[in-house]
């Protein structure tokens, strides 16, 4: 009994670890078209994750309102912005290449 018992414990601790993760971390320094860096200025960064190539469909999107430093460096988590389409858990990352897109205005 104590081993089925234990079993049952070790297969669930398995399956909690297999779990999507809700978001993934991104960083990155922001610069406008001739390379000078945004420094410490509020920006809205879009993202856009497209599927199988980086032309392919949009699965995912959201966008985040971030503060740059003074060397214009921002971190945001994807997955946890303001969604514009789809769903982040929805992803299916296993099923192809996936790219991200990201835009800042």
């Amino acid at each position: 009994m104590r081993q089925l018992i234990l079993l049952q414990f070790l297969i669930l601790a398995v399956l909690a670890g297999a779990q999507v993760p809700q978001s993934f971390q991104y960083q990155a320094v922001a610069r406008n078209g001739s390379g000078e860096v945004f420094a410490a200025q509020p920006l809205t960064v879009e993202l856009a994750v497209h599927a199988g190539s980086a032309q392919g469909p949009v699965v995912y999107q959201e966008t985040h309102a971030v503060v740059t430093s003074a060397l214009g460096l921002f971190t945001l988590s994807v997955g946890q912005g303001t969604v514009v389409s789809g769903e982040f858990q929805a992803v299916q990352w296993g099923a192809s290449s996936h790219f991200l897109q990201v835009s800042i205005d």
